[in-house]
């Protein structure tokens, strides 16, 4: 008697093309959520890497200015820059000494600001760097020489931020309209100094930021 051999069918399918095409599916899902997580994260990086180098050009820029104004003589200033509406151009005067029991002024300087090289003062993008009627900061050491100027850095707002010239204090802080420069004096010797620069990040996004501080100056009358 002859015995009939029987293979054993297998319990495991093949894999098929579906499912090889659904695993392909969700393979690409991850890959494209992974992705936009590093370009998010990178994204971010790189705005907080241009904050960051923002800040201290504004720290350093508003370090220079405030410096100018350590030995002026509070009665030289002109304008006075009374709130609500300060001024972005200050003229001042140095105490540089004593002689004969009296102080010495040395010649009246100008802080002001100016357009950047390429702008004009129409609200369009002269020179193409991404920022509208953007300003620079210069100093002059005598304004008997106009011409002669001394830049002190640039990349300032036309406006302080979250100011717009419409005849209001929009960002809350005392003054009206005041540039992305801004003095104001207390009457009392103590002049606030606020500086608000704007560039654009990588990805073309701008990025603000806004410091202030406070010098106390001289009567010397």
């Amino acid at each position: 008697m002859k015995l009939a051999l029987h293979t054993p069918r297998s319990t495991r399918r093949g894999t098929t093309l579906v499912e090889i095409l659904i695993s392909m599916l969700i393979l690409v899902i991850l890959l494209d959520a992974l992705g936009v997580t590093v370009l998010r994260s990178t994204g971010a990086y790189r705005q907080g890497m241009s904050s960051a180098v923002l800040e201290g050009q504004a720290r350093r820029l508003l370090e220079r200015i405030a410096s100018e104004f350590a030995d002026v003589d509070r009665t030289t200033l002109n304008p006075n820059p009374l709130a609500p509406f300060g001024t972005s151009t200050l003229s001042y005067r140095r105490c540089e000494g004593w002689a004969g029991g009296a102080i010495v002024l040395g010649p009246t300087r100008q802080i002001r600001l100016t357009l950047e090289p390429g702008e004009l003062d129409n609200g369009i993008d002269d020179n193409h760097n991404g920022r509208i009627d953007e300003r620079r900061v210069v100093l002059v050491p005598d304004t008997a020489t106009p011409a002669t100027t001394i830049g002190l850095g640039g990349w300032v707002r036309e406006f302080a931020e979250g100011e717009t010239p419409n005849g209001a204090d929009d960002n809350g802080n005392g003054l009206v309209d005041e540039r992305g420069l801004s003095f104001e004096h207390d009457g009392n010797g103590t002049l606030t100094i606020r500086l608000t620069l704007e560039r654009l990040d990588p990805q073309g996004r701008p990025v603000d930021f806004t410091v202030q501080t406070a010098v106390h100056m001289r009567n010397n009358r």
